[in-house]
């Protein structure tokens, strides 16, 4: 049986593979409580999202990219609030 403390350190762990070291440390201070930190990476992400789709409106090469990136850490923060859900 996995104890909670070991479920919850695997839920940080793909967290800190999911997203980028310093959204990642802007987290840090929810760091006891996964649900909420993954939720304000969802929020935080979204307003990445935002911010590139404005960018692409203004014909910003980089845009693109910035989308792609931030629909697949919207897919992973995601699905890791499910399995998180879960514990």
């Amino acid at each position: 049986m996995v104890l909670k403390n070991q479920q919850h350190d695997a839920a940080t762990y793909i967290l800190s593979i999911i997203v980028e070291k310093d959204l990642f440390d802007r987290t840090d201070k929810l760091r006891e409580n996964i649900i909420e930190r993954l939720e304000k990476c969802v929020q935080l992400t979204k307003s990445e999202f935002s911010e590139a789709q404005s960018l692409q409106a203004d014909c910003v090469p980089e845009a693109r990219a910035m989308i792609i990136r931030a629909h697949k850490k919207l897919k992973g923060l995601e699905s890791l609030i499910v399995l998180a859900n879960l514990i």
